[in-house]
């Protein structure tokens, strides 16, 4: 899993931030309720320049993501269940709205 943006869909240079999880070979792209600006995206470290004033918060609810997907998907794997890609995405929706 990481975290892109689409500079192409950016508006006043703002844009969402994305979640691309694989599963079972499904590659799924999912817009988080958080935006950045452009122009302070590290691209190679999937996040926020650590110069920028509002990188640690940004950064650290990224890694929520991360983790609220990781527990999701250990969780169905213990269980021994299938993990629909799908369900990730209604997972964190979910999961981060309790936090």
């Amino acid at each position: 899993m990481h975290f892109t943006i689409k500079k192409e869909k950016a508006k006043d240079g703002v844009t969402n931030v994305y979640a691309v999880v694989t599963v079972n070979k499904e590659r799924l792209r999912f817009a988080l309720k958080h935006y950045v600006k452009v122009e302070n995206w590290d691209s190679g470290k999937g996040g926020l320049r650590i110069k920028v004033p509002e990188a640690k918060e940004t950064n650290a609810y990224l890694e929520q993501v991360e983790f609220t997907i990781t527990t999701y998907y250990q969780q169905l794997q213990i269980a021994g269940k299938e993990v629909p890609s799908w369900f990730l995405t209604r997972a964190v929706n979910y999961g981060l709205q309790k936090c």
